[in-house]
Formats: C-alpha cells, structure tokens, sequence
C-alpha cells in the first residue's frame, strides 16, 4: 500500500502514467519528497525512503523502468573536491591524472584507497609546506613527516591506526612515485622517497578458525534457525570456504552437474578467477529449495535477492552472528568459516594443491599459511 500511494504521487507531481516515467523523473521526485519529509516533524524519512526503494524495485521487475534501484550512500564528491581545491592545481592535475590511469586496471576500492592517500598527503603538504607547488618539489621530509603523521593519527573509532593501515597508505603513496617513474611524467621527484624500512613490521597472525566441536556447534544451530537465508548461508559458507562476496555474485545456474556429482561454479571475485567446488547433498538440497521459493518474473540474474534486489554483505554477517549466539560462540565471522574448511582439510589429509584449488588461491604460499595449523 506504501508503495502505491507513492506511485501515486509520481504520477500526480509529473502528470505522466506509470510507464511514461524516466529515470530523470524517479530521481527528481525521490530527491523533493525527501526533502519535503525532512520539513515535517516526526516524518519517518527512513521509513519513506525505503519505500522509494522498495517501489522502484517493484517497477524494475514489472518491466515500468529498466534500471534496478541502488543504494544511495551520503555523497562525499563535494567534501571531496573541495579538499582537492586547496591542493597545489600542479600537483593535484599530476595525482588526478594518475588515478583516472590506474582505474583502468585496479579495482574500485583499491582507486578509492589511493585517492584517499594521495588526497590526505596533498592536505597535509599544503597546510605545512606553501612553497611546494608541484610533485617534483617534494622532499624526503614530506614522506617523514607523513609516515609520523599515520601514526600519531587517531582511527574512526579511537585509538593509533593499525599498523596494516599504515602500511597500505605507504604502499599507495610508493606505487604512485614509482609510476610517475616508469611513465617518464614530467611532474615527478628527482628520486624514490618511500622506501622499505617506512614500513612497519606487519604482523602476520595464524588464521582464526572453528575447532571441530565448534563448528559442528555453528551448523547444528544454523539448521534449526527458521530463516531459509541462515540455513543456506552457513552450509555454503562452511562446506565450500568461498568468500563474501563470491557467494553474494552466485547465479541461478551455478549448481552444474558434472558426470554423477554435483559441482557449485564460484565466480570471478576477489583473484580474478572463476573455479568449480563439489557441492555437498546436503547443500545441494538446500539450493534446490531456495531456487523452488525463488519469486518468478525477478530480472536478476542473482542467486540472492531481496525484495528484487541483491542481497548485501551486512545480511551475510548478520546470518553467520545469529547462527553463532544460538549456538553459544562467541564473535564469528564469516571469513572465519573459510579458515575452518581449509584447516579441517589439511587435517584430514588434503594436498595443498587440492586446498588452494577449492579455495581460489593464486599460488601455494597462500595456502601454506594452513600448514602450521595442521595437527
């Protein structure tokens, strides 16, 4: 009923039948009722914009419009750009021509971590050093100053900047001086200015995983939750160790059958690579029920889907918390699960050829970290 009330108000604010709306439209009127809703006290804007959200999904599936609503996050572009302002126009023009370079090869996320970098480093210079106008004026002591102040810096949620993060902001502001190198760039440093011993010693932790007990534990209270999602996200989680986000990029047809077994197709995720793993009966039988309540018509192709849409990380992690307080564990993530499967494999006797295979490693040393777990 939300929603068709607010299917009403498009059609009375544009004068156009539900068809007739572009995307222009659903922007615009999404952008005025929020803003009307933020005038009114005690208006659930929350409330309102999930149902905006809610009713573009309905109309994405029912073919009224051909993009599927995403989540909108606050927009920093402006908080951004007004940072990247008060950066020498020199040396900004250098770094912004740097990153539109590496977005063509990098993931998104690795672009936004350097960005970020080079955006803070850029602050920092030009609030400290007015006389640098250009990259190729920066100093040693620029990077000192920097690395000292990484880790005098506090985190978002108290406390120094792990010593990973600190190792990552480096690591980017090392490949940008280095790519300028190799580019021959005009606006470039003299010399290298990063170099290793910036770094700090990083700590290299065994992988956290479940006992035998522990895990059991975990699947026992998985299959009573009355949620179909927990059930199916815990044994895929457990029986395959496929990551996060692989498991959210599963397609309707990835259970393939390959002679009389059963093989789960994983997707291209975090290496870059596509595997198959062999699918468990009793996870095979979970699938095939989900893929039977599965709403008809959907224009996803997605194995998980909520109210149409994809199903996000958070859902995945709120299954994993849940499965683990009724089973009385403590704090359980979900990658924690992959380091279980691989642990009790390498206990059982599995090659570490056979591990890295099932896990969708790119060399053995990732995989040998599991050899000093194996008892």
């Amino acid at each position: 009923m939300s929603q068709f009330n607010l299917l009403g108000y498009f059609v009375a604010l544009f004068g156009k039948q539900p068809h007739e709306l572009q995307q222009s439209d659903w922007d615009q009127g999404r952008n005025l009722l929020l803003e009307a809703a933020r005038r009114i006290p005690n208006r659930g804007v929350k409330a309102l914009s999930t149902s905006l959200f809610n009713l573009e999904a309905t109309l994405f599936h029912c073919e009224l419009s051909d993009e599927l609503p995403r989540r909108r996050h606050p927009d920093r572009a402006d908080i951004r750009a007004a940072e990247w302002s008060r950066v020498s126009p020199t040396m900004a023009s250098t770094m912004q021509h740097y990153l539109e370079q590496i977005a063509g090869t990098l993931r998104p996320g690795t672009v936004k971590n350097a960005e970020l970098t080079l955006r803070e480093f850029a602050l920092m210079v030009a609030a400290e050093d007015t006389t640098v106008t250009c990259v190729a004026e920066l100093k040693r002591r620029h990077v000192e100053r920097y690395r000292q102040w990484l880790l005098e810096r506090p985190a978002a949620r108290g406390g120094p900047l792990h010593r990973h993060t600190v190792r990552d902001r480096l690591s980017k502001l090392r490949g940008f001086f280095r790519h300028l190198d190799e580019w021959d760039a005009v606006d470039r440093p003299s010399r290298q200015l990063v170099f290793d011993s910036d770094f700090p010693i990083a700590d290299e932790p065994l992988p956290r995983f479940l006992d035998d007990a522990a895990a059991a534990k975990l699947l026992a209270a998985a299959r009573r939750d009355p949620d179909p999602f927990v059930r199916l996200a815990i044994e895929i989680l457990a029986r395959t160790g496929m990551r996060r986000g692989e498991m959210l990029g599963l397609t309707i047809d990835a259970v393939v059958q390959i002679g009389s077994a059963y093989w789960l197709r994983v997707p291209v995720g975090k290496m870059h690579t596509d595997r198959y793993v062999p699918l468990h009966p009793q996870l095979k039988t979970l699938l095939d029920d989900w893929l039977l309540h599965r709403p008809e018509g959907l224009r996803s192709n997605l194995l998980f889907t909520d109210h149409g849409r994809a199903v996000n990380a958070s859902r995945i992690e709120a299954a994993v918390r849940r499965a683990a307080e009724s089973a009385g564990l403590g704090r359980v993530t979900p990658h924690q699960l992959r380091h279980t499967l691989a642990t009790q494999a390498i206990n059982r006797g599995m090659s570490l050829e056979a591990i890295a295979a099932l896990l969708g490693h790119r060399s053995l040393s990732m995989t040998r970290v599991y050899a000093g777990l194996h008892s």
